[in-house]
């Protein structure tokens, strides 16, 4: 035999059979993972009024700013509490780790380093209708 040739161990066989294991593994894992992954639901809210700064809901609040329409999550992005509104510091915080976004979802401080997430929704001409 010289150099050029092709030579199988009984190593080289392990590597390449726990390799494809390992992969057939993380296929099957990311197929279970995205079929058993949470589906977004459609949730219709009325617009808020016009004297009304934003609407709270269980998931996500409605946020309107000169005549514009924002829909942020209420999951907290630190380790996902829901986010309570304390209407004496005009803030949205967070009861587990405190911390604090304002009406505009932006991170003020705490832990969670990062700002509140924004929702997807479409506007009919009386209601909202937010993906979450």
């Amino acid at each position: 035999m010289n150099g050029n040739e092709f030579k199988t161990t009984r190593r080289n066989a392990l590597k390449i059979i726990s390799s494809a294991i390992v992969a057939l593994t993380a296929l099957l894992t990311a197929n279970f993972i995205a079929f058993f992954r949470k589906r977004k639901r459609l949730v219709a809210v009325p617009l808020p009024a016009a004297d009304q700064p934003f609407l709270i809901k269980r998931d996500f609040f409605v946020r309107q700013r000169e005549g514009r329409l924002q829909v942020f999550s209420r999951t907290c992005p630190h380790l996902g509490c829901k986010v309570q509104f304390v209407k004496e510091r005009n803030l949205f915080i967070c009861p587990c780790h405190g911390s604090q976004f304002t009406l505009d979802g932006q991170f003020v401080k705490g832990p969670a380093g990062r700002d509140l997430f924004k929702v997807d929704f479409e506007q009919t001409q009386d209601q909202l209708i937010v993906k979450v």
